[in-house]
């Protein structure tokens, strides 16, 4: 979609006047002077943002309704964000765990009422902005299906910097998705391209002949010698011709045959399921690896670097939920682990259906 014939200029006053106001009240939440600084935000394609400025960033889905409808991703740089949870913790060292995901979460639903507010009042309309949960950024096509479109699509960019006096300083950057552009912003008319009448053309044109010099006629110093030739032309063109002889044979009549076909000898002693079935004989052969799985864990590079001796990793997966068992690489069944003497094993309980196997592709 492209966006670049829309007046953003009304949109870009009202989202820096309600960013602003939205991120002032990190005043009352950190008892700290926070300043705002707002760059004019521009139609951008969505893969060609500078996310550099934010990264490593967490990302947050507004969701817009009311008298305007769309979608918005507002970006904020990692360390800030855990600069605010050591503010309010008194810990230096906090990282995101579930209770400091929860305070910031906290913080971000309580901006977006302001927010509303706010640019509420600079459009002239009744807008209300919903907050999701953060969630990890991981580039441009993260984010592209929240936005309804593709990394290719143009879409509103605007960059900001957030400072807390002695906390930090960081930008982040809102993106606003082409139906809220639509659904704000009025269209600018193109002038288009001036269209010249046929009869102006050709007026221009006579008069550009008439004004070059007429060129002078030479009269033919032999005129005799071009009669001569003139006639000896004309006589040879008066004399008939007869057509060539064609280097083909031509025949009026035209031979068609019916094509044939060799024929096969068969010994119907032989069919396709004695080939099969000598086929499948050799592969029951072919080693293959089994696996049991227990379960998974996706974790940050940064967190891996810290694992040392008596670390404990939480896997996805329930106490007493079953483990998936994989031949080289793809789940074929699920079963329970067992002991038997002094060694594991795994009792199959379900065996993947094709239907489930497709949907679990």
């Amino acid at each position: 979609m492209s966006l670049t014939n829309y007046n953003i200029n009304k949109l870009d006053a009202a989202l820096s006047s309600g960013l602003s106001s939205a991120l002032k009240v990190l005043d009352t939440v950190l008892s700290t002077p926070a300043s705002v600084n707002c760059e004019s935000g521009r139609i951008e394609i969505l893969s060609s943002i500078d996310y550099s400025r934010v990264e490593p960033a967490m990302c947050a889905i507004a969701t817009f309704s009311g008298d305007a409808n769309g979608t918005g991703i507002i970006l904020f740089n990692e360390q800030a964000l855990l600069a605010i949870i050591s503010q309010l913790t008194n810990n230096e060292e906090s990282e995101f765990d579930e209770m400091s995901l929860g305070m910031l979460n906290e913080i971000i639903t309580q901006t977006a009422s302001d927010f509303a507010a706010n640019i509420s009042s600079e459009l002239g309309k009744s807008i209300t902005v919903s907050m999701s949960q953060l969630f990890d950024f991981n580039g441009a096509s993260d984010i592209a299906p929240y936005l309804g479109g593709g990394v290719i699509d143009d879409v509103y960019a605007k960059y900001l910097t957030c400072e807390v006096s002695g906390v930090f300083n960081a930008a982040s950057i809102a993106i606003i998705n082409g139906e809220l552009i639509e659904s704000v912003c009025e269209k600018q008319e193109i002038a288009p391209e001036p269209v010249y009448e046929a009869e102006e053309i050709i007026e221009e044109a006579v008069e550009e002949i008439a004004e070059e010099p007429a060129e002078e006629y030479i009269q033919p110093e032999a005129p005799v010698h071009i009669e001569k030739t003139v006639k000896k032309v004309s006589a040879a063109a008066a004399e008939p011709v007869s057509p060539k002889p064609s280097r083909f044979k031509q025949d009026g009549t035209i031979q068609a045959q019916n094509p044939v076909f060799p024929t096969f000898e068969t010994n119907e002693s032989e069919d396709f399921s004695s080939l099969v079935g000598g086929n499948i004989d050799l592969l029951m052969e072919v080693p293959v690896n089994v696996c049991v799985e227990i379960g998974k864990a996706k974790k940050k590079m940064k967190e891996v670097m810290n694992y040392s001796q008596g670390s404990v990793i939480l896997l996805d997966k329930r106490v007493g939920e079953p483990a998936d068992i994989t031949v080289n690489g793809q789940i074929i069944a699920r079963g329970e682990i067992i002991v038997i003497e002094d060694s594991f094993g795994v009792r199959i309980t379900e065996i993947i259906n094709s239907k489930e196997l497709a949907e679990l592709k």
